[in-house]
């Protein structure tokens, strides 16, 4: 049991260990999340682009939808929950708040879904140039898909829960079992082609669900069916704005893939292939810096907490940029790497590495974006994230309208826009919490030297296309000499 004093001790040893224990955790993630990334590899290289893929990867944005309403969304609201039931060391009153909101996550994803899959095919011919086949099987694929958006929403719960007890080897692991579960059944119902993907995703999610449940029952805090416990309520006050403002910024995704199906057959499948790219460096993020930063805040004191804020974003601007910056001038052989295999050819990668790259602006913005949310739900602004999704989905759906007719690359820069302008305003409102001291100026050389290289390298031309390109290796040496010297500075810090 977690006591007043234990709590204090551990906030106590928050500012130390913040950052040590992201950079701890980043390998782990690496290979967690990049094992994970081996389905997309894989269905590009058993499927390539096809209409029937255009159908699975339309209505697997649901699930990706409605996966923020699993873990971000519920994690957001779950984790100040659980460290103020922590705080009193009423164990069981925190296991019936976990064990509560894993079920309820997982009927309401359920239902959500189905609503959605219901719909669907009236939305599709308005708004697609689908074919009446190939919106039959979106439809169908939305249903077969429901079990794993329930399991789904519940392991993000659960997760919550492992990352507020600091056993963070278990979430960060999760990845690696669920993407073996998938992978093993979806070989073994290869020959039905995709038809064979939902019941392989969802038994990835059981096996991910599994292995949560078991870290928590290792710990005070076990999940305990229970319909509805008294800090069940509060939580809920603070999940409507928090749940409808990330889901607005997660329909973006959908909404991109709407304008997708207006641009010609395989549309949709490349622009998945792109967005797949550019949330590897996303999704390393998440898994160390920010699931570490935001559990880590939640137990200290809020003077504290802002100086730990101010920290993670001088890290994210010491060491993001000059990797971004050497993804960009190298997009096509990253893209090639990935994908061009078997039923994936080079037109797709040329196609996929134009979106990638215009992406790529968006991802630092993403990522300071990120970190203010957090800050600001630990401060109960939870009212702000719905102000941030609704101006992140209506910047969105004016970006791609105007940017549709330079196809997928178009639609991927309005993504970027989007999230620059909605990271602006989110640090703009986060700037009076934090306190003065070291000054900016370090960071934003390094972020703007990143800059000025990658916009010099698409100016003149330079974009490899193999590793054995020479302007590869030239180009990323002044890359990797930044990164050590935000490396270096971010030690300091």
């Amino acid at each position: 049991m977690l006591g007043e004093g234990d709590l204090a001790g551990l906030a106590a040893a928050v500012p130390v260990s913040v950052q040590r224990r992201s950079l701890q955790l980043l390998p782990l993630a690496l290979v967690s999340r990049g094992v994970a990334f081996t389905v997309p590899i894989f269905l590009a290289q058993w499927y390539g682009v096809s209409a029937d893929m255009d159908a699975f990867y339309y209505a697997l944005g649901i699930p990706t939808l409605l996966l923020v309403v699993g873990s971000s969304a519920v994690g957001s609201v779950l984790v100040p929950a659980l460290a103020r039931v922590r705080g009193t060391g009423d164990d069981r009153e925190g296991g019936a708040l976990l064990g509560s909101a894993a079920g309820w996550a997982g009927l309401s994803a359920v239902a959500l879904g189905a609503l959605l899959a219901t719909v669907l095919p009236q939305v599709l011919a308005l708004i697609s140039e689908f074919t009446p086949a190939t919106i039959a099987e979106t439809q169908r694929f939305c249903f077969e898909l429901l079990p794993f958006l329930g399991c789904v929403a519940a392991a993000g719960a659960l997760r919550s829960g492992v990352e507020i007890q600091a056993r963070f080897l278990w979430s960060t692991t999760s990845p690696l079992l669920r993407t073996a579960a998938l992978l093993t059944v979806a070989v073994a119902l290869r020959r039905e082609g995709p038809l064979g993907l939902p019941v392989a995703m969802f038994v990835g999610a059981v096996v991910e669900m599994l292995w949560l449940t078991l870290g928590l029952w290792r710990t005070p805090l076990r999940p305990t069916p229970t319909v509805w416990p008294a800090a069940l309520g509060p939580a809920l006050a603070r999940f409507g704005p928090v749940l409808i403002g990330e889901t607005l910024v997660a329909l973006n995704v959908v909404v991109d893939k709407v304008f997708a199906a207006l641009l010609p057959e395989g549309s949709v499948s490349l622009l998945e292939y792109a967005d797949r790219a550019r949330v590897i460096p996303m999704t390393l993020f998440e898994a160390s810096l920010l699931v570490v930063a935001f559990n880590s805040w939640a137990v200290v004191p809020a003077a504290e907490r802002a100086s730990e804020v101010r920290r993670a974003l001088r890290w994210v601007l010491l060491i993001v940029p000059p990797v971004l910056g050497g993804l960009y001038v190298g997009r096509n052989v990253a893209i090639s790497l990935l994908f061009e295999r078997g039923a994936f050819t080079p037109d797709h990668t040329v196609a996929v590495a134009a979106a990638f790259g215009t992406f790529l602006p968006g991802v630092l913005s993403a990522m300071l974006a990120g970190l203010a949310v957090k800050a600001h739900l630990l401060a109960d602004r939870a009212r702000l994230v719905l102000v941030y999704g609704l101006t992140s989905f209506a910047l969105n759906i004016v970006f791609d309208v105007a940017l549709l007719r330079y196809g997928i690359a178009g639609l991927a820069l309005g993504t970027s826009l989007t999230s620059m302008i909605v990271a602006a305003i989110s640090l703009r409102r986060l700037a009076g919490d934090l306190p003065t001291g070291r000054s900016w100026w370090k960071p934003g050389l390094l972020a703007g030297s990143s800059l000025a290289l990658a916009a010099g390298a698409a100016v003149s031309g330079v974009a490899p296309a193999s590793m054995i390109d020479g302007r590869l290796w030239a180009v990323a040496v002044p890359f990797v000499g930044l990164l050590v010297v935000g490396l270096t500075e971010a030690r300091r810090s």
